[in-house]
Order: structure tokens, then C-alpha cells, then sequence
């Protein structure tokens, strides 16, 4: 089966200090931002965006997933993580994907820490899901 999963990854990072603003990373409004998908090899293959399935006038980060299977898609960003507490993004997946499409997130920054955590429910099918991950020091995850 093939399917297509759109990701909207304005990849909301919420400041330590709770009066702080959030901040938007990423909102493929002007193009994928260097976002790319890795094959097999770890050869990197260009993305594109598309319009985000209900909502109107916005984009997203369209990435083909051929089901059953995992697709690995990475940008390099230069963040300073430790300031924030939760990481957000939203993913549309299509209808017809399988019932147990999950999201695995890993964050690596320069002196290669390594953040990795698999996201609890599978992600819901044919609508968007909101995935929270918490990054702060006190993470359980």
C-alpha cells in the first residue's frame, strides 16, 4: 500500500520561562527550510511541500511513505535545545495508512547529545495530530 503523510513541522519549541513566546522553527511557508528524506543507503533525496489537508493557506512538509515501512526525513538546525522544555509539531497521515503509524523523534545537536523518544499513541488517520514531547532537564522520556 502507498500512502502520503504530510507533515506540518512548525515545530513549535516552548521556552523554559512560561512567560517567554513560543517559537515557530519551521512553516514551510517559503519552501521546505532544508528538510530531507533518507533512503536505504543514507543517500538524502529533496522534499517539497504541498497545501496542508484542511487547513487552508497553509503548507506543509509533504513526505511519500511507502506503508508498510519506516521513512527517516532530517534537517540540520543549529538550536540551542537545552533552553526549551517541549518540542511540538503536527502530522497529518493519510486514511488509508495502517492503524499503527507511530513517530520516533531524535534530536543530535553539535557535541552530539542524543535526544530519542518514541511517541506513545499511534498517530490518528486522516486527520492531524499534535505530538508533545518534553525536552526539558527533567524529562522522563
Amino acid at each position: 500500500m502507498r500512502g502520503i503523510a504530510a507533515f506540518l513541522l512548525s515545530l513549535a519549541l516552548w521556552p523554559q520561562m512560561a512567560a517567554a513566546a513560543e517559537v515557530s522553527a519551521f512553516d514551510f511557508e517559503t519552501g521546505t527550510q532544508g528538510w530531507r528524506k533518507l533512503d536505504a543507503r543514507g543517500d538524502t533525496q529533496p522534499l517539497q511541500t504541498a497545501l496542508a489537508p484542511g487547513r487552508p493557506r497553509c503548507r506543509a512538509l509533504r513526505v511519500d511513505v511507502a506503508f508498510p515501512g519506516e521513512t527517516e526525513i532530517e534537517v540540520e538546525r543549529d538550536f540551542a535545545w537545552n533552553r526549551y522544555d517541549e518540542l511540538r509539531f503536527d502530522v497529518f497521515v493519510p486514511k488509508d495508512a495502517p492503524f499503527d503509524v507511530q513517530a520516533l523523534v531524535c534530536v543530535k545537536d553539535r557535541e552530539l547529545r542524543w535526544y530519542q523518544t518514541l511517541v506513545d499513541k499511534p498517530l490518528t488517520r486522516g486527520e492531524w495530530s499534535r505530538v508533545k514531547i518534553d525536552i526539558s532537564s527533567q524529562s522522563q522520556q
